[in-house]
């Protein structure tokens, strides 16, 4: 499970913190959710995810995965609350767990390939 959520004002802060979590892992990449409308097309959001993704390339040489985040909300809302957890309880738990689910989706297609 995502072990926590950090708050950050500007993509570059979220781009540095992103870059701080993943050396103390350890990690050898970078997942990154892409938002797509339902027809599978990018979403308004992608510019902005791309731009994410610039950031993180210019700040470490780790590569740069990016998977499909439809859905990936809703369902951690449906999760949480199968666990009688209430809706609106915590913004953190939600994006933690889509974040989680993200990575599943990757770690599934990772192995297919």
């Amino acid at each position: 499970f995502a072990k926590e959520t950090v708050k950050v004002t500007s993509l570059d802060q979220a781009a540095e913190e992103a870059v701080l979590k993943a050396k103390e892992e350890g990690a050898r990449l970078l997942v990154v959710g892409m938002p797509r409308n339902m027809d599978g097309s990018l979403g308004p959001r992608a510019e902005k995810t791309w731009r994410f993704i610039a950031l993180l390339q210019s700040k470490c040489e780790l590569p740069v995965e990016t998977v499909d985040e439809r859905l990936t909300t809703m369902a951690a809302h449906t999760l949480l609350h199968e666990a009688g957890i209430k809706k609106g309880r915590s913004k953190g738990v939600v994006d933690a767990l889509a974040a989680k689910l993200i990575l599943e989706s990757f770690m599934k297609r990772y192995k297919r390939e």
